[in-house]
């Protein structure tokens, strides 16, 4: 009877042990997806706000760092949709965004970034909230 017990045991525990590492490596292999899809979305947050929004402040630099900081509270809001279209290519951008997995789109309308400019207000001083919406 002992020697059952410590085989079944042993068995048990390995079964444990083994659904256990599975789910482990699910967890790291969706946050690996999920880090690089936000890292993604990041890069181009800042290329659009130093390329392009940024400049839609005023004429020069005082102007522009003054208007950026009436928005530190409230930030700019946008979808990924409207993010993609300041490029005359959008498809380059979000053809970026997909989950890995399944090879589906993100949806673009239901992603949604906030840009919160910071201090001192230049061109690339920005605070990113987002939301990502890909089905990890």
């Amino acid at each position: 009877m002992n020697k059952r017990y410590i085989i079944l045991s042993v068995i048990v525990l390995s079964i444990i042990l083994l659904i256990s590492g599975i789910i482990l490596f699910n967890n790291i292999r969706k946050n690996k997806e999920e880090d690089k899809l936000y890292n993604q979305l990041n890069s181009v947050v800042k290329d659009y706000y130093k390329d392009y929004y940024y400049n839609t402040f005023g004429d020069n630099e005082d102007i522009r760092k003054s208007n950026a900081e009436k928005l530190k509270h409230v930030g700019i809001k946008i979808t990924l949709y409207d993010l993609s279209n300041y490029k005359s290519n959008n498809e380059d951008i979000l053809s970026l965004f997909k989950n890995a997995q399944t090879k589906a789109d993100c949806d673009y309308n239901k992603t949604t970034i906030t840009i919160y400019p910071i201090e001192p207000y230049g061109r690339e001083d920005i605070k990113i909230d987002s939301n990502l919406v890909c089905g990890i």
